[in-house]
């Protein structure tokens, strides 16, 4: 868009050029915010269970309660970065326990 700009202000456009040219700045500076700071959907309630954790499936007697395979019964979404480093925690919480456990 901002090259679009360019090319219709160079052509003596210089409304549309100059509007284009604008909106191309704003859409650059939107899109390095953007891949700087990275989609962050942390802490936000699941969709698919709508932050409970676990889902209802069925009716009348039949019906049941089952963890959300989502978030895993969380009740919240994580990105992926989240997600790597509270598994890391989780494995050097386990390990830890071992060597007290041993002791």
């Amino acid at each position: 868009m901002f090259i679009i700009g360019i090319y219709l202000y160079n052509q003596e456009i210089f409304t549309a050029g100059f509007i284009l040219g604008v909106m191309g700045m704003v859409f650059i500076f939107l899109s390095y915010l953007y891949a700087r700071m990275g989609a962050k959907v942390i802490g936000t309630n699941c969709p698919h269970c709508y932050g409970t954790g676990y889902i209802n499936i069925g009716t009348g007697k039949s019906a049941r309660e089952e963890t959300c395979t989502v978030c895993q019964g969380t009740g919240k979404m994580y990105d992926k970065a989240k997600i790597h480093l509270m598994k890391e925690k989780d494995k050097r919480n386990e390990k830890s326990e071992e060597k007290n456990g041993s002791l």
